[in-house]
């Protein structure tokens, strides 16, 4: 590319073909393939300068004071939801697998493949939270909960981790009893 001053070009204005554009025009034009987002999630609290994006095929972890870039992940997501308490982000990919991440500083806390089929996920604040700190048991403070495609309510717990075992959560029914 020539680089051409402010000065050089006031001094010998060119003619040109108004609806033809130069090279250096269509070198400044928008990028065309853009990806489009899928979601958007932002923190809370201490974090709330902090955006969660998805596109088809990655995470991105937006900083708004700063406008950088704080985390990426190389993923498919199928399912994001964001805990407002512990501000933890529990991803669902297409493959079926659980990434549980802390957006800053970024850092993946959990993992989990061949979980089922997946519709989506919330995260629930348990009643009386656990001393533990999210570095220990990322659910002490909030308990992740998600419906599978057959309709059922699942939920991962302690013994889950060690076994790799899903359990499901009894639900209250209409005569308020536990099925």
């Amino acid at each position: 590319r020539k680089i051409v001053t402010v000065r050089k070009i006031l001094k010998n204005p060119t003619k040109q073909n108004p609806t033809k554009k130069t090279e250096s025009e269509t070198s400044l034009l928008p990028i065309k393939n853009l990806t489009n987002i899928s979601n958007a999630l932002f923190c809370a609290k201490d974090l709330s300068h902090l955006v969660v994006v998805t596109t088809h095929d990655r995470i991105l972890i937006w900083n708004l004071l700063t406008l950088k870039l704080e985390g990426s992940y190389k993923m498919h997501t199928k399912s994001i939801t964001i805990d407002p308490l512990t501000n933890l982000i529990a991803v669902f990919t297409k493959y079926n697998e659980l990434f549980v991440i802390h957006p800053s500083p970024t850092m993946t806390v959990f993992q989990q493949k061949n979980l089922p089929d997946i519709y989506d996920a919330i995260w629930v604040p348990r009643d009386n939270p656990r001393t533990q700190t999210v570095a220990v048991n990322w659910q002490a403070i909030s308990q992740l909960l998600f419906l599978t495609q057959r309709q059922e309510i699942c939920a991962l717990s302690m013994q889950a981790f060690e076994d790799d075992d899903i359990i499901e959560i009894p639900y209250m029914d209409e005569i308020n009893q536990f099925t």
